[in-house]
Parts: C-alpha cells; structure tokens; sequence
C-alpha cells in the first residue's frame, strides 16, 4: 500500500502524459495539414529526423505546466515551479533522442510502434523528473533564469528548424533532407 498518497498537484502533472502524447502526436501532422505554413514549422515536425520530433513534446509540456501555474499561481512556489517545468521539458527533449538511438543502436532499426511508444515514454520521463524538481528541489529565487533557458530552447528549436547541422540528429531519414529542405 502506497503510503504517501500523491497530492493533487502530483496528480495533475501525471494527467500530462497523456495530454502532452496526444497533442504531440496531433502536432506531427500540423505543419503538412497547413500547406506547411512558417508558423506551424515553428512548433511541430517539419519532416522525420529526430530532432524534428523532440517537438512534438516541447510545447504540450510547457503548456501543461503553465496552465496550471496560471491557475495556480498564488499557491506554488514560483521558482521551483518555473525549475520544474524546465527540468519536465528538458527531460523529455533530451529522452527522445537517447532512447530513439538507444534502441535503433541495439536493434539495427526502427520501428513505428516503439518510434511512437518513445512520445509517451518521453513525456513520463518529463513529468515524473519536472514533479521531482519542483518536489524536492530548494526554493530558487530566480524563476526568471528558469524561464529565460526555455525560451532559449524554443528559440534553438525554431532556428534549427530553418538552418539545420549537417549532422544525423537533423537528417531527415527517408529523404536525407535536412530542415524545411524540399526535394
């Protein structure tokens, strides 16, 4: 028997799993379902390379924890809130790619079903870490530091989206395009 019960906080940031795999899974068709309009390739895959599908768990992470900040607010502390919700998203940024690898490495591919299991798998890592940070951490007084390092990392997603490396991780896989490249 549990005998810690989880708060009601604890239980909203759990509801987010299948919130952020939902509408990230929603945001992988969003730009073609847009005649791949600049503004969709900001916030969802421009084609099929990893790092185009870290995406897809970016902006549903931060909206969920927000959401419930702006409701909120009065009874959270600030900067551990704003700390956890950078930890929710780095975590699940970072998750993707390394389990995608991971996996691709020890099977020699991919597959579909376990590509898709890695959305959901990627925002559990980040809810389960950001509840932690904002759990357990000390009381931070600068949120701000916190909100400028995500706003950083959106603005990282949106340039490599436009001006990809030349590396794998930007490679799209079936056409070996990079970015918003077209064939």
């Amino acid at each position: 028997m549990n005998k810690h019960p989880k708060s009601p906080r604890e239980k909203y940031l759990l509801w987010g799993i299948p919130f952020i795999f939902a509408v990230g899974a929603a945001l992988h068709y969003l730009y073609e379902l847009t005649g791949r309009n600049i503004l969709a390739a900001c916030i969802s895959p421009v084609n099929e390379s990893v790092w185009e599908h870290t995406k897809m768990v970016c902006l549903p992470t931060v909206f969920w924890w927000g959401r419930y900040y702006k409701k909120h607010s009065r009874d959270l502390h600030r900067g551990r809130w704003m700390w956890g919700t950078l930890a929710a998203l780095t975590a699940a940024v970072g998750s993707m790619p390394a389990m995608y690898y991971l996996y691709t490495g020890v099977l020699g591919r991919h597959f579909l079903a376990v590509d898709i299991s890695l959305l959901a798998l990627s925002a559990a890592i980040g809810q389960t870490v950001g509840a932690h940070v904002y759990k357990c951490s000390r009381g931070t007084k600068k949120p701000f530091c916190a909100m400028a390092i995500i706003a950083a990392i959106f603005a990282v997603m949106v340039f490599f989206t436009f001006h990809p490396p030349r590396l794998p991780l930007f490679r799209d896989g079936q056409t070996g395009l990079y970015g918003t490249e077209r064939s």
